[in-house]
């Protein structure tokens, strides 16, 4: 045997080989090709269950990344905001679609589909649908995913029950952008069967989809055309809902394999000649509300299986037996001789020659053998031209591998691509050493400028904005310094430079003016490009001018602007360089605060020494207003004891009472409480018309109108109530005034003259009795008549007498009340004078 030529070996191999083979596979293919495929089955369809979910869940993260891409708009938040303001929500929904609508359809043109995008107010109030034109519907009672959000103010993603059935959504909350405050959500869906409707099914394959009945009813309430039906198919809690083809047989499916696979997260079975797998559907909250189930129709494939074993069993059996005496005839030619040719040519490649291709064209496998071999001939040639491109530093060479796994081919692309990588970082990295190079140096420069020159103002400007102009190859340039006036504070103009020559200008500009007085209220550095040509005035501190670029950059040193610098350059100013003229006006900021620091210090210094010589010389006077201070003091003690003295006998001796402005009680003596029958608590607070009569209410309002507005007396005997009974008191009003001459409440004061009152009535009782008795008498005796002149004479002495007893009463009590004022005035002067003594005395203290 071991002489035998490989034909001959390969000839008797073939040959029994093929015998067992038929025998063998006859009887046992079909089972075991049956129970393997049906093994594989289950495989691919767990692999097609997680490919399903997984799509799910990339189409959620897409729809959640796609409504952040919608809720960062700028007019989404100006939408908001007009609604928080006005209310509107057609307004702020014609913003929301004004802006949203032209996005849409650039994202249909460029992809085919538009996604579904959703703006809400919180909690759930539609605000506004790309896809139809609902506003304002208050969607509380079944999008719990809106509410959620709201409440959270975190994205959620995930499924939900919808209109149409499942709805993958991506819903974020919307933020104002400084505050951080809540303004609502926005939502990016998808309809689960326009999900799967994208996935390519095999020819026998099907996929449907179940819903729960609970959630079956809830999309039957919110739309009244619903495509769910409950009295269309229902397999126990579930309701059918979607299906890819009318081939699905619904009803080869049970409740059994529904509830096993909303528990189990799969379950599977075989009716006939059809398999069947099913994974649960989870809404966002990770709660089962559906079941996808796909179908895989096996008949076709039995039924090929054994034909095809049929076919091969007596195809093999006719082959042997021709074969026997053919192959043996075309074993040599066929094989034998093309082999020996492909041996040779392998001992070539092995050593790398490359030189020489197989040259045999026949159709049979031994020819595609040889094709296989110059096609690998020729791809490594072409490898070796790539490799040798790349070798002489060609990044840019094109080249195609044999294929995924011409593994020499793709190791070179994947190598050519981290050259060019490689390359790009070493560019970007020369030019980020370079500009940090040249910052580091322009830093340095500025900061032996700013070294050389802080003990000179004007001088230091001059310089900074020259080397300035300079170093950021600008046309012109000027320095603000701030200057602080009685009116308004400026900004003037202290050095300008341009093209290439020092500009002495005088210009002022105030804190509101242009674009300097601009940048210095808003603290902020200010860039302005492509300013066109016809510009006609800009309104910067360099006047009149129409450069390409201005940059306006604020000297701040913590939130105070000192000064401005204004550069303008027919060229745009590149980032780092705006942040290299900011970094440099910092330093500028402290040197110059630095500077004026040392100046206010060298002011305070020559103050000081003024304030030392004053103090010397004020010593004396401290001493005699001190002096003066204690003989002031012992004399207002004397007068403030005598005031006490007097104001405490006038209070005891008189009836008194203080009012508010208002009119209500503050304060009542004993006399007052005894004649007014009342306690203290009962009238602390009550208004002093509780002790007028209703026929003096209008007058007496009066007065007191007058007082409060700066009338400053008033006298009159007025008939009280009191709390049982009535009393004529003699009243006096005096208006009380502070300082500064304002009115702080109304002095009340009154004497009891009911007795008075009561004698007076008296007395004119008799005199009416009197006159009546004589009217009646009159043709009595002259004695008679005398008589009665004499007593008419004693009364009128002793009504005389009581009203001298009253006026004099009067005057005891405008002497006093005008020896209170005085007291009073002469009280609040002294101690108008004792405080100005004291601060004198305070303001020398500290400084000695």
């Amino acid at each position: 045997m071991e002489n035998v030529k490989l034909g001959n070996k390969l000839l008797l191999l073939i040959a029994s080989v093929a015998i067992i083979f038929i025998i063998v596979a006859t009887f046992s293919s079909s089972y075991f090709l049956k129970q393997t495929y049906n093994q594989e089955v289950i495989h691919a369809t767990k692999r097609r269950a997680h490919t399903i979910k997984t799509l799910l869940n990339e189409v959620a993260k897409k729809n959640v990344y796609s409504a952040t891409v919608f809720a960062d708009l700028d007019f989404v938040r100006t939408a908001y905001a007009e609604y928080n303001q006005n209310s509107s929500i057609d307004n702020a929904a014609d913003m929301i679609e004004l802006g949203v609508r032209p996005i849409l359809s650039t994202i249909f043109n460029n992809s085919g589909s538009t996604p579904k995008v959703g703006y809400y107010l919180p909690p759930a109030t539609l605000l506004f649908r790309s896809w139809d034109d609902n506003r304002g519907e208050d969607l509380s009672r079944f999008r719990n995913s809106i509410i959620e959000v709201n409440n959270k103010q975190s994205a959620i993603s995930g499924m939900e029950i919808g209109q149409q059935g499942f709805v993958i959504r991506g819903i974020v909350p919307v933020f104002e952008s400084e505050e951080n405050n809540l303004l609502g959500a926005v939502e990016v869906s998808t309809n689960l069967p326009k999900v799967l409707n994208t996935i390519n099914l095999y020819d026998n394959e099907q996929i449907a989809i179940y819903i729960d009945q609970n959630q079956a009813k809830k999309v039957t309430q919110l739309q009244k055309k619903s495509r769910v039906e409950l009295s269309r198919q229902t397999i126990g809690d579930y309701v059918f809902l979607e299906e890819s083809s009318e081939d699905f047989k619904t009803g080869n499916l049970n409740q059994r394999i529904l509830d096993y696979a909303s528990t189990s997260n799969f379950a599977y079975r075989t009716v006939g000649d059809y398999f069947y797998a099913a994974f649960p559907i989870k809404d966002y909250r990770g709660v089962t509300t559906g079941v996808i189930a796909m179908q895989f129709n096996q008949k076709e494939l039995y039924s090929y299986i054994s034909n095809l074993i049929l076919i091969l069993a007596l195809c093999g059996l006719g082959g042997i037996i021709l074969g026997v005496f053919i192959v043996r005839l075309m074993i040599n030619k066929v094989i034998s001789q093309p082999l020996e040719k492909i041996l040779i040519i392998s001992n070539t490649m092995v050593y790398g020659d490359l030189a020489e291709k197989i040259d045999y064209s026949s159709d049979n496998e031994i020819g595609m053998i040889s094709h296989s071999i110059n096609k690998v001939v020729d791809g490594l040639r072409n490898t070796a031209a790539f490799a040798n491109e790349i070798g002489r530093g060609n990044l840019n060479v094109k080249f195609s591998p044999l294929g995924k796994r011409d593994m020499l081919g793709n190791a070179l692309l994947t190598m050519q691509k981290s050259l060019r990588e490689t390359a790009r970082h070493e560019k970007k990295r020369v030019l980020e050493e370079e500009k940090q190079k040249w910052i580091t140096e322009g830093i340095a420069k500025f900061g032996d400028i700013l070294r050389q020159n802080n003990d000179n103002i004007e001088t230091l400007t001059h310089e900074i904005i020259k080397n300035l102009v300079k170093y950021l190859n600008a046309n012109q340039g000027g320095l603000f310094i701030r200057k602080e006036d009685k009116e308004e504070p400026y900004y003037d103009l202290l050095a300008a430079y341009a093209y290439n020559y020092q500009k002495y200008y005088k210009k002022q500009i105030k804190i509101n003016e242009g674009l300097v007085g601009a940048c210095a209220i808003e603290k902020e550095t200010i860039y302005i490009t492509e300013i066109p040509d016809d510009y006609i005035e800009i309104e910067s501190g360099l006047g009149n001018a129409n450069p390409s670029n201005l940059l306006l950059v604020p000297l701040r040193m913590d939130e105070n602007v000192l000064g401005i610098v204004e550069l303008a350059s027919f060229n745009q100013f590149r980032e780092y360089e705006i942040e290299f003229t900011e970094r440099i006006a910092e330093s500028v900021a402290s040197t110059l605060s630095i500077a004026s620091i040392n100046s206010r210090t060298l002011e305070l210094l020559e103050k000081s020494e003024n304030l030392e010589t004053e103090l010397n010389s004020n010593a004396k006077q401290l001493q005699i207003a001190r002096t003066e201070l204690e003989a002031i003091t012992e004399t207002t003690s004397i007068k403030i004891a005598e005031a006490n003295e007097l104001l405490n006998a006038v209070t005891h001796s008189f009836i008194r009472a203080d009012f508010d402005l208002k009119g209500n009680v503050i304060y009542a003596n004993t006399h007052f409480l005894e004649v007014m029958e009342y306690t203290s608590k009962e009238i602390q607070g009550q208004h002093f018309g509780m002790f007028l009569l209703q026929r003096d209410q209008t007058e007496l309002d009066i007065m007191w109108h007058n007082l409060v507005n700066g009338s400053n007396h008033f006298e009159e005997a007025v008939n009280h109530k009191t709390k049982f009974r009535t009393v004529w008191l003699l009243d006096t009003y005096t208006s009380v005034r502070n300082r500064e001459g304002e009115i702080i409440k109304i002095l009340y004061m009154a004497i009891n003259i009911t007795n008075l009152k009561k004698q007076q009535q008296d007395f004119h009782q008799r005199l009416l009795d009197l006159d009546s008795q004589r009217r009646k008498e009159s043709e009595d005796s002259e004695q008679k008549n005398e008589t009665c002149k004499t007593e008419n004479e004693q009364l009128n002495r002793q009504l005389r007498e009581m009203e001298g007893i009253l006026q004099e009463s009067k005057s005891r009590e405008s002497e006093y009340l005008n020896r209170m004022k005085t007291i009073e005035t002469e009280k609040f002067s002294l101690d108008a004078r004792i405080n100005e003594l004291e601060k004198e005395i305070e303001k020398l203290t500290e400084e000695e």
